[in-house]
């Protein structure tokens, strides 16, 4: 997608709140809600395919939006990314952003020994600065 104003790209990925009991990625979190958002190999990001990537996280029973996320492109490195990490659908790994209200699901991610990555952390400590670039985007088209 291109926003005709300034033509730039963007990457939209959507996802639905995991927190029904028997997910098993909610069982891997001790039960703990969260959202998550693949990348797969990273070209998108690695190869800077797009300015800003747009994390919409639905409410649990439906599609409406319970929070969007803006990224800018250069903050989507492989490191703050956490590099390649295990994932069910790419057996060499795959890039990943997860995100929780609740702090204890970054303490909780014990099935993953590299952690929350950098980034997942920032998001989760700035939550607003990532929502308020959402409606910045829609006002000028881009993200100073």
């Amino acid at each position: 997608m291109v926003l005709a104003k300034t033509e730039k790209k963007l990457e939209v990925k959507w996802a639905m709140c995991h927190y029904r009991q028997n997910d098993p990625f909610v069982k891997r979190c001790d039960a703990v809600p969260f959202w998550g958002w693949g990348f797969s190999g990273g070209k998108q990001f690695t190869d800077k395919k797009f300015h800003y990537c747009i994390l919409i996280a639905a409410e649990k029973d439906g599609a409406y939006p319970e929070s969007i996320f803006v990224v800018k492109s250069e903050e989507m490195t492989e490191e703050s990314m956490g590099g390649l990490r295990g994932s069910s659908v790419y057996g060499e790994g795959s890039f990943y952003i997860e995100f929780s209200r609740n702090k204890d699901f970054y303490y909780k991610r014990h099935w993953h020994p590299k952690g929350p990555s950098p980034l997942e952390k920032d998001i989760f400590q700035n939550r607003e600065k990532y929502e308020r670039r959402w409606e910045e985007l829609k006002k000028k088209g881009q993200i100073d």
